[in-house]
């Protein structure tokens, strides 16, 4: 029993990164069905033990790393289920395409896996790769974040390449093809800050070019009207009066 809690300690999947995949997820179930499986046997030779023990009246023994290792498959098992169901969306999240990219629509189903996290049993949240999943999803809401100020109308070529030169990086947003998986690669999330401040920028410079179209086609219905003044040695062009260019 002890050889097998301190295997189980070691190659049980407590482990989570930022990088695990939705196939490592089924590996990790398949994992956790084999220790229960090891653990039912242990415990019927176990029980078998104790009978024994029963009948020549000697202490019982209490196997209590078995119980430890059930009630952390158990934990482990609602882990994994909340990474699955967190991972499985994320993987469906990724064949969008850029220009079908709803955030209003995506934001509150992370708001959902944020919550679930929270709800999580206490020795679940004592995991210490219940940290990363945190991490994982806290990530996902500043990514959609970013999204969602990437797709202001605002933005033109010279933000995009502002924001290329700051993540070192080409981003290809005009192709039919660019899609949810590609702001992924990007890590987004780690420059939101610099987006923050650039899609600002943009939406300041928008204002003022829409104010500057509608000052020019103001004036440009606007026209100086004169009439002649006579006076002394000859005729002087005056403006008529102009009260309402002026205003």
């Amino acid at each position: 029993v002890q050889h097998f809690r301190q295997d189980f300690l070691e190659n049980a999947p407590f482990k989570f990164n930022l990088d695990t995949t939705v196939a490592e997820v089924r590996h990790a179930y398949q994992i956790i069905e084999d220790y229960r499986a090891r653990v039912k046997e242990i415990k019927a030779e176990a029980t078998k033990y104790n009978d024994l023990e029963n009948l020549f009246e000697l202490e019982r023994t209490k196997y209590k790393s078995l119980n430890d290792c059930s009630s952390d498959l158990d934990k482990l098992e609602i882990m994994w289920e909340m990474i699955e169901k967190i991972l499985t969306t994320y993987d469906k999240w990724k064949r969008i395409l850029w220009k079908n990219i709803k955030v209003d629509e995506l934001s509150p189903e992370n708001e959902k896996f944020v919550q679930m996290l929270k709800q999580a049993p206490r020795e679940v949240k004592n995991f210490k790769s219940y940290a990363f999943i945190v991490e994982k999803v806290g990530n996902m809401k500043k990514t959609l974040n970013c999204i969602d100020m990437l797709s202001s109308e605002a933005m033109q070529d010279r933000h995009w390449n502002a924001i290329s030169n700051e993540l070192s990086q080409t981003i290809d947003y005009k192709s039919s093809a660019f899609c949810f998986d590609d702001i992924l690669k990007l890590d987004v999330f780690k420059y939101e800050a610099i987006i923050q401040e650039t899609t600002e920028n943009a939406n300041k410079e928008l204002k003022i070019g829409k104010d500057l179209d509608k000052i020019n086609s103001v004036w440009s219905k606007l026209t100086f009207e004169f009439e002649v003044f006579n006076q002394a040695g000859g005729e002087l062009k005056i403006f008529r009066p102009f009260d309402t260019i002026q205003e």
